[in-house]
Parts: structure tokens; sequence; C-alpha cells
């Protein structure tokens, strides 16, 4: 994972299921959902969904057309101005609106495939989502809920964890104090002004060092790592991304990929125990 936005699991235990096997998008179709065989298991392991002692993981696979938008604008930009060549006529907003459905039911089946792959983890009473987009996260949970949770109970609850005020609170404190715990800050931070809404980039450490004081500037995101096992960012939405395993974790395996990639996500389940703990201890964080 190199993010995820976590969730916490309550009113009870949630369990993955093999699904759907991922398909293209037909027709006017925008895109599809779909689960892929984790790089992590061999062929003989054919389930669908990853099981380890601790922890269980799925690929979801997200299949869409690439039809962006400015294309789209351009091409009815270009069938509108050719109306008022022809007519004299400026055309109205139902034309507008007619032209584009058109447009897009014409080009949509014919657009290049996307395909994103988001790692979805049950680990620690936590669901972890893949990714550091908010839209993205909230449509693979739409997805997951309804295909992929194996009898999901309407009393399970999936939420976030955080509360804004602590999470702000701590990403302060840490940035005044250089570390908690055993979490050391980066190199990196964004704040803004509370009042003035100015953003300011810092990106070495003799500039956060001359942020002790931090009156009128709330912290963004701060770039953290824990020693020798994995830097990561987070901002104050409760986002991890831009995660790294430390070098001395990330060597080459010789033997096969499915055996690298299964030895990374061992380090990387242990990165993931300790960004879970920051997360619990967080959550009733409290200056003193």
């Amino acid at each position: 994972m190199k993010a995820f936005i976590p969730y916490h699991i309550v009113g009870g235990d949630i369990v993955f299921k093999p699904t759907q096997e991922v398909s293209e998008p037909q027709d006017t179709q925008w895109r599809t959902f779909g689960v892929r065989t984790p790089d992590t298991v061999f062929p003989d392991e054919s389930d669908l969904v990853h099981t380890d002692n601790d922890s269980q993981f799925v690929d979801v696979v997200v299949v869409e057309r690439a039809l962006p938008s400015s294309s789209i604008k351009r091409a009815v930009r270009e069938i509108a101005e050719k109306h008022f060549t022809d007519t004299g006529e400026k055309a109205d907003k139902r034309m507008l609106a007619q032209w584009k459905e058109e447009y897009i039911n014409d080009s949509l089946p014919n657009a290049p495939l996307k395909e994103t792959v988001v790692r979805v983890a049950i680990y620690d009473n936590m669901l972890l989502v893949g990714t550091s987009s908010a839209k993205l996260a909230n449509d693979v949970m739409m997805y997951i809920k309804e295909y992929v949770i194996d009898g999901f109970n309407p009393d399970t609850h999936i939420i976030k964890p955080f509360c804004i005020k602590n999470i702000s609170t701590w990403l302060h404190d840490v940035l005044r104090d250089f570390q908690w715990e055993n979490v050391n800050l980066g190199t990196n931070a964004k704040l803004y002004g509370i009042n003035t809404g100015r953003k300011i980039s810092i990106s070495n450490d003799d500039a956060l060092g001359t942020w002790t004081d931090l009156t009128g500037y709330e912290v963004a995101e701060l770039q953290l790592y824990i020693r020798d096992n994995v830097a990561f960012s987070l901002n104050e939405n409760g986002v991890f991304k831009s995660i790294k395993l430390e070098k001395t974790k990330q060597r080459e395996l010789a033997e096969s990929k499915t055996i690298e990639n299964r030895a990374q996500w061992v380090f990387m389940k242990d990165a993931l125990s300790q960004m879970i703990n920051i997360i619990k201890k967080v959550e009733n964080y409290n200056e003193l």
C-alpha cells in the first residue's frame, strides 16, 4: 500500500468472500468493479481473498473508460459553434445537454481503458482502503459492502476513526516538538493560516526548525517516519499517503516475484500495525 484511508469496524466482524472477476465496461458503462487475486498469492492458492493469521485482504480492480471532461466540453462546443454558423441561433441548455449525451454514447464504447487497483485490508479491527482519494475510497467501500463482504450485518458499521480536532492538535504538537513517542518528524510539512487561508509548504529540516511558534496556523500535512521501518505523510483528514518502507526492507528476493511481493507484504503489515497504533492513540489525543 502506498496510501490508505482507515475505517473502524464497529458492531461485529466482517469477512471477505470471493466475488466477481474483473471485466471491461460494456456499451455505455463508465466503469466496472471486480476482484483480482493479490500478487502475494501463488497460483495453487486460488482463492480470490487472501487470509493471513491476523488479517485478510483483497485487491479491488476498477476498470473505467477514459473520456476526459475536457474532451466532452470541446466536442459540445464545436457542435454548438457549427449550429450557430448554420442557423444563426445560439444553442440553449436543452440542446447542449442532448449533444453532450449523444457524444458520450457515441464515444464511450471506444474510449481507452484505465485500470486502478485498490488493496483493501482488514487488520486489527480496522478496514484500510488503499487510496488517498476520498471519492475513490467511498466508491470502493460501496462496492465491497454490496459484493465483497460475506453476509454484511446491518448492525455492523464502518466509520472513519478520527475527530478532526484531535488529529489537527496532534499534527500541531508533533511539528512543535519534532517527535511523538516513536514517531519522528520528516522534512516536509504543509500549513495554512487560520484567518488568512495562506498556504505554506516547507521542505527542509532548517525551515521546519523555525516553526516552533505556530500561532495562527494549522498543520495540513506532515511527513513522518518510524525509525527503521516506514516513512509516510499524514494529513488533517486522516489520510496516510506516500508510504514507503525503509530501504533495508526493500531488498530484492530472487526466487520469484510472488515470494518478493509476499515478503514485502509481511514488512508492510508490520508498518501498518504501527500506523494503526497512531490512529488509535490520536483518536483520544489531548494536548498535555
